[in-house]
């Protein structure tokens, strides 16, 4: 297992506060999978840049329900990920 860092979302040029952590394995169907437990992130693809490419979805898809979104609205650890991000 390697690990991957990401810095930023690609799409909207927003850098975190502290990179990302990725666990980076290929499954032994030769799937490409990147995956952070504690932010509920995971990305998938044949070659790694579709698995990057996941991720980075993954990760807009965050920013926009959770980070975007105010507090009252969110539940517990929907919080926590927000304040890691």
């Amino acid at each position: 297992m390697k690990i991957v860092e990401i810095n930023k979302i690609n799409a909207l040029g927003i850098e975190f506060k502290e990179p990302i952590r990725l666990e980076h394995i290929i499954d032994p169907n030769g799937i490409y999978v990147m995956r952070n437990d504690e932010l509920y992130l995971i990305g998938t693809g044949g070659t790694f840049q579709e698995c990057m490419d996941d991720v980075q979805d993954n990760l807009y898809a965050l920013w926009k329900y959770i980070v975007m979104e105010d507090d009252s609205r969110l539940d517990k650890k929907a919080i926590e990920v927000k304040k890691r991000l």
